[in-house]
């Protein structure tokens, strides 16, 4: 499996050159990546909207990253986390004899290339004036940091986008939302050109639609002035605390607890524990209970209402030869093959409903029969027949069946789930050979477990 890739762009905020200690390089260790850092002093948001597009683009079609320092990394789109530091906007870039260069215009300040043939911060004002503009600037800023979430997102990549710096010592989004409004208040009535006046800048939605992370996320109001250094770049305490803070961040945001809440669910924990996060449901315990085997090798297996995937995810790493999810509830799938993705398992997901048609599900999941079964806790939500005729036709070997409290549990009454209750209907409507109460689960609340035996050894 390829290691996971920390892949980090942007100015001098991000690299400032080899003798400086980069957050990125402190961040890759917390997250044990590898660290890829493409950033440039003096750059630009131009090379940084190219420089991502292109590497993204590298990768996916020839299975490659560059780096400097790095040299070309063998990896997927799907190693790659991406966090792009965006600089100044009045910075861009120009095209000269093969090469873009990097340029801006600060009439209070005189910058020193430090002998870096790709910066060049002298302007010509009929090049320089026009590209500085604030319209021009802001349209132009604006639709490549749209673009480029938009795009990251599409592809399932991982991203942060934050702001280096800019505007300095002022609030990011009153700096923007004040600009714009000059800019809208005294924009032309009329166009050469033919277009509509009143929506040629539209300035104020493109605005809203800059990602929120940009807005948010700013590194100098962040680590305060006091972590600078003479030149107002961070020192090495700042650059730890930026390492820190996007560490934190990225907890919360890709982690499998945050990704498994659902405004459509009350719950204030996922319902799966999974990799050490806690969650409604001691998965240990559940394994434990069902006394699974240590090896899947070579097995077949389908877990209905797979919810998060943390069983699929437990018999792939036991070595099932094929795993197949499946749940009503599309915010759960899309997480499981997130969480699958992630951990660079093969394993098979879909919506799909147990209360339809058995020919319907085939549709979904196919002919084939699984060797193992797991139906957890789905007894309360479905139609019992259809899940018979599911249950019949594709367990080969066992089914693993858990029921709800047999009595009054969170509001609901589950007295019909007893012992005896559940026996008759499986006697009554399962074609197993044999049975087994494997006992009861206490995690949330006592629940029986049975061992439905379709196959004799």
């Amino acid at each position: 499996m390829n290691k996971k890739i920390l892949y980090s762009i942007g100015d001098s905020f991000v690299y400032r050159g080899p003798k400086y200690t980069t957050w990125s390089s402190m961040l890759a260790d917390k997250l044990n990546y590898i660290d890829a850092n493409n950033g440039m002093a003096g750059t630009s948001n131009d090379r940084t909207f190219r420089s991502v597009i292109r590497d993204i683009s590298r990768v996916e079609t020839e299975g490659k990253l560059w780096t400097e320092l790095t040299g070309d990394i063998d990896c997927k789109l799907k190693d790659l986390f991406i966090v792009v530091g965006w600089t100044n906007p009045f910075r861009f870039d120009w095209y000269n004899d093969g090469e873009f260069f990097s340029t801006r215009y600060w009439e209070k300040a005189i910058f020193s290339t430090r002998n870096n043939p790709r910066v060049d911060f002298t302007f010509i004002d009929e090049v320089t004036l026009p590209f500085v503009e604030p319209v021009n600037t802001l349209v132009r800023f604006f639709n490549q940091i749209i673009t480029l979430k938009n795009l990251l997102e599409h592809k399932k990549i991982k991203n942060i986008f934050y702001n280096c710096f800019f505007p300095f010592d002022e609030n990011t989004i009153e700096y923007f939302e004040n600009l714009i409004e000059e800019i809208e208040n005294n924009k032309p009535k009329s166009l050469i050109g033919f277009d509509n006046p009143d929506t040629y800048y539209s300035l104020v939605p493109l605005w809203k639609q800059v990602p929120d992370d940009y807005k948010k996320y700013n590194q100098v109001q962040h680590i305060t002035n006091e972590n600078l250094d003479e030149t107002l770049h961070p020192k090495g305490d700042g650059n730890k605390m930026w390492s820190d803070f996007l560490f934190n961040v990225t907890e919360r945001k890709y982690s499998y607890t945050s990704r498994s809440m659902f405004p459509s669910t009350s719950r204030d924990l996922p319902y799966q524990t999974f990799g050490g996060e806690i969650g409604v449901r001691d998965m240990e315990h559940r394994f434990k209970i069902m006394n699974l085997p240590d090896s899947f090798e070579g097995k077949t297996v389908l877990d209905i209402g797979c919810n998060a995937g943390v069983v699929c995810v437990e018999a792939k790493k036991r070595g099932a030869k094929r795993v197949v999810g499946i749940d009503n509830n599309d915010g759960y799938i899309e997480v499981a093959k997130e969480i699958s993705n992630d951990l660079d398992l093969d394993i098979e997901y879909y919506v799909g409903d147990i209360n339809v048609e058995l020919g319907h599900l085939k549709e979904i999941i196919g002919n084939e029969k699984f060797d193992y079964v797991f139906a957890l806790a789905v007894w309360g939500h479905i139609d019992k027949g259809k899940f018979a005729g599911a249950v019949n036709y594709y367990t080969k070997e066992i089914c693993w069946f858990e029921g709800h409290a047999f009595g009054f549990d969170h509001g609901t009454d589950w007295s019909g789930d007893s012992e005896a209750n559940l026996r008759d209907w499986f006697k009554t409507h399962l074609n197993y050979k044999e049975i087994e109460n494997i006992g009861l689960t206490t995690d949330r609340s006592h629940r029986h477990n049975f061992k439905l035996i379709y196959k004799l050894q």
